[in-house]
């Protein structure tokens, strides 16, 4: 029933073809994207900022909060400390990740649908929602969820002759994914329950056994490297917060449902074609490809569950409606008599709705690449010049604080530790409230204060009435959202002195 691919002469050919697909996409990404955005997410400051604090010293949990778990900020500090402190280059770590989930989600369609599904697969990947931009953006998403795709990839590359090798690399893959972004957990009993009933059906001795060993690695490699990089006491920093999300008031805007309801939409050719690709995959027993609705049909429901649910949660829909859609359309372009990968006869009807899904598809692109630049491309003129108004007051001692970590990282300052991370999640959870603003600015007294009112306003209203006779406002930028920033007083005078005279004043010995 399926193409013996690893034993053809061509096997190699038809890597080097995803290998090649990958690159390319890659290629796309570093010639064709607008990357003088300043910021694509909120999320790239944080993840940003939180590597640089990593790297000059300071500890993940204890002196930094952090609600997600620890490899990623270490893998993006090393990535930084190897090519540089810039926010593009870290952001082509991310557009390496997505090259590897293009891989796999190719090689994977290839081996079980052939080449025409597997390019049709990428491409309708490539069109799906927020996919380009998340391809480039400074997040965790993109990155757990290629590392979870890689091992479904590699558990697919093991079925065939019960080579031990690839269960391990599937394990240890996703245990990689789990301590990027936890959200992958769901896959979890999923493969492992593959595993049992491909070995089951293959009336394998002992079928658990692969289950459980491919289990035991992901286990074990998962808590090894949270005991490794989460300190004592940082595990709860990795669960109240969601927790507590759930039950927030603030945040049933965020409920799952009516987002992807939102979302939708805007992919309803793709879905559509996903569908279509799901009945072929069922009917003709694929059972390797059928993990990618398991994979949809799990995520949904959790989606639906979950609070808060933001944009780029939606990858884990379309990471598998694209591959799933190219199944749909390799089989309306198949003409009479071509060899098949699969043995079957596609109905007309088939044909017709997925053509027309196809053609609604080709007419919703262009909407849907400026709904999704419109909502997260700053490419604004104010960034830049509140940027430049924070480097003209610092110096290498400088400390901010901000509610906009991307101005920090950008101008190489550090920022208030405990304060780094200041997501919605955060204020709305109650982990970030006035009290601890008041307590991170008397610590460590910051020089700088940038705010873009992303602060819940009795915060910034406290903040602003610790400040007074103390900060000078020397940059306010209308818009939306509205740049402040006030620079301490004795940094002002200092900068007002005549030539020869010090710069900047000494760091005041008392705090606020």
């Amino acid at each position: 029933m399926y193409r013996a691919d690893a034993r053809a002469p061509r096997a190699w050919m038809d890597t080097l073809a995803a290998v090649l697909v990958a690159g390319g996409y890659f290629l796309v990404l570093a010639f064709c994207y607008p990357h003088d955005a300043f910021s694509l997410s909120p999320d790239e400051g944080i993840n940003a900022i939180k590597a640089l604090l990593v790297d000059r010293g300071h500890r993940l949990y204890l002196d930094v909060w952090n609600d997600q778990p620890p490899l990623f900020t270490h893998l993006l500090r090393a990535w930084f400390t190897l090519f540089g402190w810039d926010i593009v280059r870290g952001r082509v770590l991310i557009m390496l990740f997505a090259a590897l989930l293009v891989f796999a989600v190719y090689d994977l369609v290839r081996r079980c649908w052939g080449h025409v599904a597997a390019l049709a697969g990428v491409l309708l990947l490539c069109s799906s929602m927020y996919f380009l931009v998340l391809s480039v953006s400074l997040m965790i998403g993109m990155p757990s969820i290629a590392c979870a795709m890689l091992s479904l990839w590699a558990l697919v590359r093991w079925r065939p002759a019960d080579r031990w090798g690839w269960l391990l690399a599937s394990a240890l893959l996703m245990a990689v994914s789990l301590t990027i972004k936890v959200f992958t957990l769901f896959l979890v009993p999923l493969l492992a329950a593959w595993l049992v009933v491909v070995s089951a059906l293959r009336r394998r001795p002992r079928a658990w056994a692969p289950a459980l060993a491919w289990l035991f690695v992901v286990a074990t490699v998962s808590a090894v490297l949270l005991v490794a990089l989460v300190p004592r006491g940082g595990l709860q920093q990795l669960v109240a917060p969601h927790a507590a999300a759930e039950m927030v008031d603030s945040l049933a805007s965020r409920h799952g449902f009516p987002v992807l309801l939102r979302i939708v939409p805007f992919d309803f050719p793709l879905v559509l074609l996903a569908s279509l690709g799901t009945v072929v995959v069922l009917t003709r027993r694929c059972w390797d490809l059928a993990l990618l609705p398991a994979w949809a049909a799990a995520a949904f429901a959790l989606l639906c569950l979950h609070a808060p649910v933001w944009y780029h949660h939606y990858l884990l829909l379309s990471a598998v409606a694209g591959p799933m859609g190219g199944v749909a359309v390799a089989e309306i372009v198949r003409w009479p008599g071509a060899a098949a990968v699969h043995a079957g006869r596609t109905s007309w009807i088939v044909r017709g709705i997925g053509a027309l899904a196809v053609l609604l598809l080709a007419v919703s692109l262009p909407t849907k690449y400026q709904l999704a630049a419109r909502e997260r491309l700053d490419t604004g003129e104010r960034a830049e010049a509140a940027l430049n108004a924070v480097r003209a007051f610092a110096d290498g001692r400088t400390v901010v604080l901000t509610d906009a970590p991307m101005y920090a990282f950008r101008a190489g300052l550090e920022v208030v530790p405990e304060l780094a991370v200041t997501s919605v999640k955060r204020v709305a959870t109650g982990h970030l409230t006035s009290d601890d603003l008041l307590a991170g600015v008397a610590r460590y007294a910051p020089d700088e204060v940038l705010l873009t009112d992303r602060f819940p306003p009795a915060a910034s209203q406290a903040l602003l009435d610790a400040m007074r006779d103390r900060y000078r406002l020397v940059l306010d930028s209308a818009g939306a959202p509205r740049i402040r920033l006030y620079v301490r007083d004795d940094i002002v005078m200092a900068r007002a002195r005549p030539a020869g005279e010090p710069t900047f004043a000494a760091r005041p010995d008392t705090a606020w």
